[in-house]
């Protein structure tokens, strides 16, 4: 007879025995969570998997599923309690979150700056209150550290989950007080109510908020209702085992066809996603074909260990990209951190979940409330020290703390409303005299912003009065949005009232300046682009005024002042936009695209040839013992001033001082 291998037997003593499993454990579902947690890291770690971001979605369908199902059983036998069913969630859910949390704060002390370390410090503790997809609701805004760079992002639908622990509670048990809970069909039909109210909310939310509308309890919400609905709907009869057998892999190809061809944010993906696991939840009430296929040991494995799985994966990239100055490590690099993330898993699920789940340690309730809420009091102390101490920069040398505080240096903030400039509620730059009339205006998006600084000295130099009228995310030109943004009418107004301010007020020459790649390159009404700029200049021109175009600074995919600050070496800049290289045609560089601005009546200002080494070769970043950039592509003001304004004066004010036509009727 053969002995099992000592791994399995340890892997096997972990596997929940009849009297630790829920009412009617179904190893099935396991099977799912396994799928959902495998798509979720082989997205985040892009291994392929495009909809593997539609796990978190499957997972919470599973927990309103269980969580309703065991709640409604309890209730029924008389077994509930409060207390014992928050014990229950805790149990699941803290320990094996506080450990990850304490060794990321240890991770983030060794590899993190001070601005990223306190940031973390305070998801820290907004995951502790059970609030961090709020937190990064609010944090994943224009000018927020870069999203993928978070190690603790993916705690988000942790929160979520936590949310809905509290609310399901307060709505099951009056309705079984009130014996509503026997009438199905009247739970049924305010459960289809519920959901259509929370699915329109994400609809509405995609369009209008959607960063809210992905973060928030009430856009998502009916995911978790899906599941509880499949508890008061009948099971497949016997009779139709052929039907049961079909909806269960009709549910199965609709899960494994959103994970491989959804794009991000798909509320249609979701959608299929949602409901093919409720089919699959609802029709293999018993066993079906499929259903024993996610059923198999390796697979029910991966499902066992999936909330550990979930929870250190992603820590893995972050810190890897982080430390890569935000670029995404290379294939083997991210096979590595699957095969890494894999063992940090089922090292978690075995000696940290398995031990407080089975009740081998802090078994009682009041000793597990006891133990998990001195270890977050503690996590919670961390993170406050880490954000009050502005994560302890003493910990970093003078010269990193002076580079990497180039990234503090933000300039002029200038975020305009449509309603603003209708309102003359524009930016003064230049010189500030009641007795000047402003003469030279700055439109554009936050590229336009980082130059105010260089323009505002050259026009206090010449003793001239200007304005700004900037918005982030807003390119300079008239009629055009692009066609992934949310708010294209509030952009077009915007444009259309800075259109009208200038002619109103008389301006003699408009400064245009934004992220012209990140417009003409993106995707979503980028061919329209560059024609409806050319539109643009030609109006302004025929309303005889003079229209510059600032082209792009080189920019870069890396942080450069923390790949200064960590000693870089220059052939890494090199590598990742720091070379010239020829643009393509889609380019507002391209020379095809410059005639077409000159005929338009555009006078051109390119600062790249500034920004060479003596060699002519590679660009610098770092001038006078000043860092330029302050992160990827934005300049600092002191970036600004030193590369951009000895331009400035020799391409604006000799044509200024020139004779000119009178821009004014």
């Amino acid at each position: 007879m053969l002995m099992p291998h000592p791994v399995q037997l340890w892997l096997l003593k972990s596997l929940p025995v009849a009297s630790d499993r829920p009412i009617d454990y179904r190893p099935e579902i396991d099977g799912l969570r396994a799928i959902a947690v495998m798509a979720v890291v082989l997205f985040h770690f892009q291994l392929g998997c495009n909809g593997g971001y539609l796990g978190v979605d499957i997972f919470f369908v599973i927990s309103g599923y269980l969580i309703s199902r065991n709640i409604c059983n309890s209730l029924e036998t008389g077994s509930f309690t409060v207390g014992g069913f928050l014990e229950r969630r805790v149990r699941r859910i803290v320990p094996a979150a506080v450990v990850l949390i304490f060794t990321v704060l240890i991770a983030g002390w060794v590899i993190l700056y001070p601005a990223e370390l306190s940031e973390l410090g305070i998801a820290a503790l907004a995951q502790c209150i059970g609030v961090s997809n709020f937190f990064y609701w609010w944090k994943t805004k224009y000018f927020s550290v870069t999203a993928e760079e978070m190690p603790l992002l993916h705690t988000w639908s942790l929160s979520l989950e936590e949310q809905f622990y509290l609310i399901l509670p307060l709505v099951l048990v009056p309705l079984f007080r009130l014996g509503m809970m026997r009438r199905r069909a009247l739970v049924v039909a305010t459960l289809l109510m519920l959901i259509a109210m929370s699915a329109c909310i994400r609809l509405f939310g995609d369009w209008s908020f959607p960063t809210l509308a992905f973060y928030g309890l009430p856009s998502r919400l009916w995911e978790f209702l899906c599941g509880a609905l499949i508890i008061f709907v009948p099971a497949v009869p016997l009779r139709m085992r052929l039907w049961q057998e079909c909806l269960s892999l009709c549910g199965v190809c609709l899960i494994i066809a959103g994970l491989l061809l959804c794009d991000f944010n798909d509320f249609g993906g979701a959608f299929w996603i949602c409901g093919g696991t409720g089919l699959f939840i609802w029709s293999n009430a018993r066993r079906t074909i499929c259903g024993a296929l996610l059923s198999v040991f390796p697979i029910r494995l991966l499902g066992l260990m999936s909330y550990s799985l979930y929870l250190w994966h992603w820590p893995w990239m972050a810190f890897g990209k982080y430390s890569l100055m935000g670029v995404v490590p290379d294939f083997s690099a991210r096979v590595s951190m699957l095969f890494a993330s894999l063992l940090c898993g089922l090292v978690s699920w075995k000696l940290v979940e398995q031990p407080f789940r089975l009740r081998r340690l802090a078994a009682g309730e009041r000793e597990m409330f006891i133990a998990s809420g001195a270890a977050v009091a503690a996590l919670i102390v961390c993170g406050l020290a880490l954000y009050i101490t502005s994560g302890f920069p003493h910990r970093l040398s003078a010269r990193a703390l002076q580079i990497i505080g180039a990234r503090n240096q933000i300039g002029i903030i200038n975020e305009l409303t449509a309603q603003d400039v209708s309102e003359d509620k524009v930016t003064s730059i230049g010189e500030l005299s009641e007795e000047l009339s402003p003469r030279v205006l700055v439109w554009g998006d936050s590229h336009a912003m980082a130059i105010l600084p260089a323009v505002d000295t050259l026009l206090k130099e010449n003793g001239i009065s200007g304005l700004a009228a900037t918005h982030s995310g807003v390119a300079p030109v008239l009629n055009w949005c692009s066609d992934r943004e949310p708010k294209k009418e509030e952009q077009k107004a915007f444009n259309d009232a800075v259109f009208d301010y200038i002619r109103r007020q008389g301006i003699e020459d408009v400064v245009l300046s934004c992220w012209w790649d990140g417009y003409s390159l993106s995707g979503g009404g980028a061919s329209n682009f560059l024609p409806s700029l050319c539109d643009t200049v030609r109006r302004l021109s025929n309303c005889r005024i003079r229209t510059w175009v600032v082209l792009d600074v080189p920019t870069y995919s890396i942080d450069v002042p923390r790949a200064i600050a960590s000693n870089f070496p220059e052939s890494y800049f090199a590598a990742h936009g720091g070379t010239p290289v020829a643009s393509r045609p889609q380019q507002i560089t391209h020379p095809d695209r410059i005639a077409e601005l000159k005929a338009a009546g555009a006078r051109i200002i390119d600062p790249r040839p500034r920004f060479l080494d003596s060699r002519k070769r590679s660009y610098v970043v770092r001038a006078g013992g000043h860092v330029l950039y302050r992160d990827d592509n934005h300049l600092t003001p002191s970036g600004a001033k030193i590369m951009l304004l000895p331009l400035l004066r020799d391409e604006i004010i000799p044509d200024r001082t020139g004779v000119a036509p009178d821009p004014r009727p």
